[in-house]
């Protein structure tokens, strides 16, 4: 929450405070003035948390009027916290079970229309950083704890569950990656970054924090794999159809690669999502998650982990 003393210094300028809303980096805070909406962010004090927002900010300028990103105005601070005034989006987030065939064709159509503009800046005047090297730093951070004896008891007696993954399958995976055009990444192109509006249409793409570089499969498989959790409705095969084929590549204009690599990256990503759950949360809570006994159970039908 705001202080009172930052509250009132808001409204000394103009501003009529119309909402506030706490992210996992940020406290939003919605502001008008002069007829004129704006969002104000404050965000958590981080290690290079300033040249992160600044190669967000960046990025989505030069995304900026092709596709619906919000866009820096100005500084606040920049000490003790980072404040900067953005542009308003409108619209929002949908819950995980509001998902229709227009959201996730929306989602392919603007995925595909987002790499298009990606793809001809120059990733290298950015500071990013490369996304198949991020992955392989999990893989091995996943490799490592699956191998401690104490896990591997605990996932069997309290989780009935052990992993069958190879970790040199996915290295030779990423490995061949290094091979393919790289291009700016968004890497979390997902639910709770996209706005839409009452006709399910997107009306902003936001958090470009995690922005990266590497080939575009990495971003498709990553969006994916959140979306065939979080699509409890949907089957398997129509939300391909959807993303992929009328969003992905008929609306946004783009080719889908490999349908097997994307597989293989989509099953990495749930691998990690799964090693996220049990890295952070009690084991003995999490058969009441509903996220996670739906990423459990796309694992187990892949055979990336196994019941005992």
């Amino acid at each position: 929450m705001i202080n009172k003393t930052f509250k009132n210094s808001l409204e000394s300028q103009g501003y009529t405070i119309k909402g506030e809303y706490s992210g996992y980096r940020n406290t939003q805070i919605h502001l008008s003035k002069n007829s004129k909406e704006y969002m104000l962010c404050i965000y958590k004090k981080e290690k290079k948390i300033k040249n992160r927002i600044d190669n967000a900010d960046r990025i989505m300028s030069l995304c900026y009027p092709a596709l619906p990103v919000k866009q820096r105005i100005k500084v606040i601070s920049t000490s003790p916290s980072l404040i900067i005034l953005y542009s308003y989006l409108p619209g929002n987030t949908i819950s995980w079970e509001g998902y229709t065939m227009k959201h996730i064709k929306g989602l392919g159509e603007y995925m595909g229309k987002l790499h298009t503009i990606l793809g001809r800046i120059r990733y290298k005047d950015i500071e990013l950083e490369n996304e198949i090297d991020l992955s392989v730093s999990h893989l091995k951070e996943m490799d490592k704890y699956f191998k401690d004896k104490g896990v591997l008891e605990a996932m069997k007696n309290k989780l009935q569950v052990y992993p069958s993954f190879d970790t040199k399958k996915y290295l030779k995976v990423f490995n061949e990656l290094r091979s393919m055009n790289s291009q700016i990444l968004h890497m979390d192109f997902v639910r709770g970054n996209i706005l839409f509006n009452a006709k399910k249409e997107i009306t902003g793409i936001i958090d470009f924090e995690k922005c990266s570089y590497g080939p575009r499969v990495l971003d498709i498989a990553r969006t994916l794999a959140f979306l065939l959790v979080d699509c409890k409705y949907k089957s398997e095969e129509k939300i391909r159809k959807y993303f992929l084929y009328s969003g992905y590549s008929k609306r946004g204009k783009m080719k889908v690669p490999s349908s097997k690599l994307i597989n293989k990256l989509v099953n990495f990503f749930l691998l990690y999502d799964f090693f996220k759950f049990l890295y952070h949360t009690p084991y003995e809570s999490l058969k009441d998650n509903e996220h996670f006994i739906r990423t459990r159970n796309r694992l187990l039908e892949s055979k990336v982990i196994c019941l005992i």
